[in-house]
């Protein structure tokens, strides 16, 4: 029996045979495996430094808690480091990086690299049979390509944190949706539910496609009222997020360390930043290429089935866009979820273009031409991932860390100004301190509404109540923009360290 999602294309020739399009898969997973391992051993720098160290720091406190030989200021500054994260999402990656330090003998942050890339590619084979379910070979072809070759996705799948194992969950979870509106029973719908409440666990924001794709679908193929009256489909929703509701109740109302405020700012859907910075942050993760292409596919889709998940998806990254206002303008990586979306709706061009070919070429090597041409965006991707990955400021920037860890003794008490929040100071240099707030971050304040203190009092409020022993700056680009915090520095603390990369001023008491 014919897939209700699927186009039977009747009449169209395929323009691969299977085992052609088997060897074109393979090369496109190898190709997207190699560039994802090149320099995988470089720091967490280049995209998403402050998500990655803060997993890479809590799993090294694991790891020092674990082994004995550890002197014990390293522990203890790792156990502090490890509670001052406190807990967001399940520390998944965390652990599994954790148990393989374990097991490898030693901290190795390529391991829990390696785990993305893996999530990342389970998430391209889910994707793929989507695809495929609903459109066709050729046409998941084109989705898969998009997928693994994405600029933006091949820097965030080989990231150590959990969002390549988000889009894994959330892949996983659409699969099985589609399973049981296609052959609904008992035991595809308890399979539905457990991966639909671990994805929805694993990170919350995929709660809004998701369950947007489990609405549509349910009402374009069943209609609003048959849809609503039925409480099975009630049951699946709120079973789904009870894993979630009470795993962020804990960490929100036990451990008080879930940050629930702030990233909801109505103001901002008034302001001109807003939308440009949503328009802006769609072009750094999928290119205007690549969305346009997405919103013509999803208009030449004609099965309503199909229509139903596709609306459903898009109406979830909206709806999350539209709650999340602060960081929908401000982080490119909350717009993750927007790759396997787009890759799935741009399946119904290929699929057209490809059909179409295939009935019109039949020599083997115009084929194989056609191919090599549109391998081409592949190829350009694979570069310009590979001159971001070859950013020689990696490596400096965890030896400058080392350096001024040396120079302040390790010390836990310090304000710093620096980029990424100082995540990446405080892994490679082993000490602790206090951020000082960038430009960026007294802008989020006043949006809020909150009152800005003068950088006197900002000072005395974290130095009055620690007795701090180092100001260090290594974002000299922001230091310059701070004309005040510059004037203060200056005029009341020696300088006891200067390079062209940083500066500590200190602060000890004679």
């Amino acid at each position: 029996m014919a897939s209700p999602f699927e186009d039977s294309g009747l009449g169209e020739k395929p323009f691969f045979s299977p085992p052609a399009r088997f060897i074109l898969i393979l090369f496109l997973v190898t190709a997207a495996l190699a560039i994802r391992v090149y320099r995988i051993q470089n720091p967490l720098l280049g995209i998403n430094a402050n998500c990655q160290y803060r997993s890479a720091l809590i799993s090294r406190a694991l790891y020092y808690e674990a082994t004995p030989s550890v002197p014990q200021w390293k522990k203890d500054m790792a156990a502090l480091e490890k509670k001052e994260r406190g807990l967001y999402e399940p520390p998944i990656i965390d652990y599994l990086a954790f148990f393989s330090y374990r097991i490898s003998g030693g901290i190795r942050l390529w391991i829990p690299r390696i785990f993305s890339i893996i999530f990342w590619f389970i998430g391209g084979f889910f994707l793929y049979k989507i695809a495929k379910k609903c459109f066709s070979a050729e046409g998941a072809l084109f989705s898969l390509g998009i997928y693994l070759f994405l600029p933006f996705g091949i820097l965030v799948s080989r990231s150590f944190q959990p969002d390549p194992l988000m889009i894994m969950g959330f892949m996983a979870s659409i699969y099985t949706i589609i399973l049981i509106y296609e052959n609904p029973s008992p035991k595809r719908y308890i399979i539905t539910l457990i991966v639909t409440a671990l994805a929805i666990l694993i990170k919350f924001k995929t709660v809004f496609p998701i369950l947007g794709a489990f609405v549509f679908i349910g009402i374009f193929s069943q209609g609003f009222r048959s849809f609503v009256l039925k409480w099975k489909h009630w049951a699946f929703i709120g079973f789904s997020l009870i894993p979630s509701f009470l795993y962020y109740g804990y960490v929100a109302f036990v451990t008080k360390t879930l940050k629930t405020g702030g990233y909801f700012i109505p103001q901002l859907f008034v302001t001109k930043m807003f939308w440009k910075g949503w328009f802006n942050k769609i072009g750094m993760v999928t290119g205007f290429t690549i969305f346009l292409g997405a919103l013509l596919g999803i208009l030449l889709i004609s099965r309503k089935y199909t229509q139903g998940l596709m609306l459903g998806l898009w109406s979830g990254y909206i709806g999350f866009c539209l709650v999340f206002t602060y960081t929908t303008y401000s982080h490119p990586y909350y717009h993750l979820q927007l790759v396997p979306i787009a890759a799935l709706s741009v399946a119904p061009l290929g699929n057209i273009l490809l059909k179409k070919l295939g009935g019109r070429l039949k020599s083997g090597i115009l084929k194989t031409a056609v191919v090599c041409l549109l391998l081409i965006p592949a190829a350009l991707s694979i570069r310009e991932a590979k001159w971001k990955l070859n950013n020689k400021e990696f490596m400096k920037k965890a030896h400058i860390a080392q350096e001024i860890g040396e120079a302040v003794n390790h010390s836990r008490k310090t304000i710093y100004l620096a980029d990424h929040y100082g995540s990446w100071l405080h892994y490679h240099g082993e000490f602790r301190g206090w951020i000082w707030p960038t430009h960026w971050d007294i802008q989020e304040k006043r949006l809020r509404g909150e009152t800005i203190p003068s950088v006197e009092q900002h000072f005395k409020s974290i130095h009055g109540r620690f007795d701090n022993d180092f100001f260090i700056v290594t974002f000299l680009e922001e230091f310059e923009k701070q004309k005040d915090l510059q004037q203060f520095l200056f005029s009341n603390f020696p300088l006891f360290k200067k390079t062209k990369d940083y500066l500590i001023f200190d602060l000890r008491r004679e």
